[in-house]
């Protein structure tokens, strides 16, 4: 049933209007015999349509079309007038009405008319609301899935793009020509690019490409992917990109680790006078899964579900009856049996805690049997009160992804078993050198045999610290990282006993680091080097401040310091009086967490390290 309001200041019209308008049973009508009335009775809702008389006192029907207009009402206007001139159709109708209908004619058919125009108004208003809410939707998608889409006209050269392509970019994409756009890529794909445009259009090969560009509007550097089809009667390309440089991060972080593991394997070798290094690599397939997005309208209590979302199920609309489905009706079918009451509790949370754009990882059971692991992202919306209302979600198929986390784990776990059954062989073998050479040595008197043993065990402890180290670099990283008292960290040292002054300041006492169970090590390696190398006796000073960014850790002595061109030097594996491994060890760990260390003394004064700890890895207790 259409409601509407026909504002007219003839009382005997109104009343015809609602008989022979009314006649179909498809439009209930109600009437206002002036403007202000008719105003009023709009802003409170629940009027599907307007038809308004044009010459009327104290508010005529264009100044009631404005007041409508600019109140950012946009309900249906017809103006049906005996006033039948020109000008005033054309301000009407730039007034923002819909329609124009001049009275006078029989009424039956006039009425039908006007009942006509009133349904097509309504009609329009109906899909321009439904293209809007579409266009809504897949924004709120685009923005919680990190894609966006683009079509290129080739014969006008207009590009046009979502806002999920345009914040990609970083640009306003309604106002950038083409060729502003493609010089947003980092000049080294310009060419792919083209090229890959080009197999497209001419050969009908598939656009399906990676590549890097500089985002204008904060000049980050951003990983993209992009898909595109071409349409050859149109000659249009569509495509979609989407950003992908979180995966690209955790690509390189994988394979950042498994370079330091057969690096560590590539020691131990080294240390076994002639065997050849054996590495490993490890093929980590992350195949991007197609993203599909899902709604959940809470008030009605359903799933709102598309065809592609269908495709990752192994599923139809056809088989599942329709689009929509009940929450129970989902989780009972798809939802792996172990995993459904942790889905339920992360969006029972999600709808209390009001904390935005949430992710939660599960199983799958599909149509055809097969289990798949999901990162689900999700959104709720609320209303005015702050009620959830509706859910937006986003779900990427990462079973791929997962299966290569575990193969990992796996072969790092060979990698580590293999190390400490050679690293244990090794030391044996080590053992029993050092035991006969000691006995040989019992036995010589000759001073140039005696100086030639003496070599010998010189570098059998060379391979011992070696391969001490290969312990301890694989173990880097290896636990979790925890909170550490700084000050307990030091006072646990046994070598504090040999320093005189050991002066921690107030601050630092409270200060805990983030850090790898390792960190220790770190200060362990500090204290040990001003014992052996600053002023005797031995004074340290601890203390701390906070930073823009963090917290500023700072480790002193007083003795010779480190000259200008070896404070970088000292960081580097094999640099130094001693082994060499100390201080490359020791930034090492750190890195783990995001910690930066330097050295920043000055020459004859002593040695100062600094440590700059990122806010989220440093916290102090209250005084």
């Amino acid at each position: 049933m259409i409601r509407v309001l026909y504002v007219d200041d003839e009382e005997a019209l109104l009343e015809l209007a609602k008989i022979f308008l009314e006649e179909s049973h498809e439009i209930l009508l109600e009437t206002a015999s002036d403007a202000p009335t008719g105003l009023k009775r709009v802003l409170v809702g629940d009027i599907d349509a307007v038809v308004s008389d044009y010459m009327m006192p104290d508010m005529d029907g264009l100044v009631f079309l404005r007041s409508l207009r600019e109140s950012g009402n946009d309900i249906p206007f017809i103006l049906f007038t005996g006033k039948g001139r020109e000008d005033i159709v054309i301000q009407a109708l730039n007034e923002g009405a819909d329609s124009y209908l001049q009275k006078g004619g029989p009424p039956r058919p006039q009425f039908a008319e006007l009942a006509h125009r009133i349904k097509r108004a309504v009609e329009r208003r109906q899909v321009v609301l439904a293209l809007q809410q579409s266009e809504a939707r897949l924004k709120r998608a685009e923005e919680i899935a990190g894609f966006g889409h683009w079509e290129l006209h080739l014969d006008s050269k207009d590009m046009v793009a979502s806002p999920g392509a345009s914040i990609i970019y970083g640009i306003d994409w309604s106002r950038e020509s083409y060729e502003v756009v493609k010089r947003i890529p980092l000049p080294e794909f310009r060419v792919p690019l083209d090229n890959a445009l080009v197999d497209l259009i001419q050969r009908g090969k598939p656009y399906d490409i990676e590549f890097k560009v500089k985002r204008l509007s904060d000049g980050n550097i951003v990983d993209v992917h992009s898909r595109a089809e071409y349409d050859p009667v149109h000659r249009i390309v569509f495509g979609v990109i989407q950003d992908i440089t979180d995966r690209k991060k955790a690509e390189v972080e994988i394979h950042r680790k498994n370079d330091e593991l057969i690096m560590s394997y590539a020691q131990i070798s080294a240390a076994e006078e002639g065997l050849k290094a054996a590495k490993h690599q490890l093929a980590v397939a992350m195949d991007l899964a197609k993203l599909i997005y899902w709604e959940m309208d809470l008030v009605r209590g359903v799933f709102i579900f598309n065809d592609q979302s269908y495709a990752l199920y192994g599923t139809s609309a056809e088989r599942e009856g329709g689009y929509f489905m009940t929450p129970q009706v989902y989780t009972d079918t798809f939802v792996h049996p172990d995993d459904k009451v942790r889905v339920d509790k992360v969006i029972e949370f999600n709808l209390i805690s009001k904390i935005g754009i949430n992710q939660l990882e599960h199983r799958i059971i599909r149509r055809d049997g097969q289990v798949r692991d999901l990162i689900v992202c999700i959104e709720v919306e609320r209303d005015d009160d702050g009620l959830p209302v509706r859910i937006f979600g986003a779900n990427q198929d990462i079973t791929d992804h997962k299966n290569a986390e575990i193969a990992l784990e796996r072969a790092n776990g060979k990698l580590s078993l293999l190390n400490s059954i050679t690293r244990h062989d090794i030391m044996n073998q080590i053992s029993i050198l050092r035991g006969n050479l000691e006995l040989v040595k019992r036995s010589v008197r000759e001073p140039d045999t005696i100086a030639k043993l003496e070599k010998i065990e010189r570098s059998i402890q060379i391979i011992l610290n070696q391969i001490r180290f290969t312990k301890e670099y694989q173990d880097m990283g290896s636990s979790s990282p925890t909170w550490q008292n700084i000050a307990e960290i030091i006072h646990a040292n046994h070598q504090v006993r040999e320093v005189k002054d050991l002066l921690i300041d107030e601050k630092a006492t409270r200060l805990s680091v983030y850090a790898d169970p390792m960190l220790l090590k770190v200060f362990n390696n500090l204290i040990e080097n001003t014992i052996r190398y600053a002023t005797r006796p031995a004074t340290i000073r601890i203390g701390c401040e906070s930073t823009e960014n963090g917290m500023l850790l700072v480790y002193e002595d007083v003795g010779p310091g480190i000259p200008e061109n070896e404070k970088e030097r000292i960081f580097e594996k094999g640099f130094g009086k001693g082994t060499g491994l100390g201080l490359f060890l020791s930034r090492e760990i750190l890195a783990i967490t995001g910690i930066t260390i330097r050295e920043t003394g000055v020459q004859g004064r002593g040695a100062r390290f600094e440590m700059s700890i990122p806010s989220q890895m440093a916290q102090t207790e209250p005084v």
